[in-house]
């Protein structure tokens, strides 16, 4: 996500809702709530209708759906930068996964 929104937004919840308290912060903050509200709805699909597990590009395939879906929140002048940082997240969600060693 941070890669998608050229910021470093955190590695925990705590440091991700620093970023809430600013109002600079709009589309980041956009970002990172689908981010958060994708991961919660992959661990119902998981916990309650026996999902499975398949990649990081799925489930970031699933949170460029909804911010597509969540476009209309963006304010018109902040719509350029959103439009940028979309862009961005499209491409992460397309690429092949990394190999592990």
């Amino acid at each position: 996500m941070s890669e998608a929104i050229d910021t470093e937004c955190g590695k925990d919840f705590e440091s991700i809702g620093k970023l809430w308290l600013s109002k600079n912060n709009l589309v980041i903050n956009i970002f990172t709530s689908a981010a958060l509200w994708g991961l919660w709805k992959l661990r119902n699909f998981i916990c309650f209708q026996n999902g499975h597990w398949r990649d990081v590009q799925s489930l970031f395939q699933r949170i460029t759906g909804m911010l597509i879906d969540w476009k209309i929140l963006c304010p018109v002048e902040s719509m350029p930068d959103f439009e940028q940082k979309l862009c961005k997240m499209k491409y992460l969600a397309g690429r092949p996964g990394r190999l592990g060693s």
